[in-house]
């Protein structure tokens, strides 16, 4: 015998302001994240980069001792970073 109350599926989750719509964690600062770290990535990996084949003082990459002789490599690395988020915050708009 069923009751007249709704049952609530395993799919429907509420959301922080219990009015549905988006799912949670979807606020506009969540979403703006990647492309924030991947701003930060790209400016160091330049920065590191300037520093490599200038001798300008920039950058943290030189600053990080484990990482002395290898500056040109994470200065890359982060630039490839950089742009990896930028491509995962453009597939989460998109998507």
């Amino acid at each position: 015998m069923r009751t007249g109350r709704s049952l609530v599926t395993a799919t429907t989750r509420p959301t922080a302001d219990g009015m549905g719509g988006k799912p949670r964690g979807e606020g506009r600062a969540v979403r703006q994240l990647p492309d924030a770290l991947g701003f930060v990535a790209l400016l160091q990996g330049v920065l590191g980069l300037l520093h490599e084949f200038t001798d300008w003082h920039v950058g943290l990459v030189q600053r990080l001792g484990f990482l002395d002789g290898y500056g040109v490599y994470a200065s890359v690395a982060l630039v490839v970073l950089a742009f990896a988020l930028f491509a995962a915050a453009e597939s989460r708009k998109s998507g």
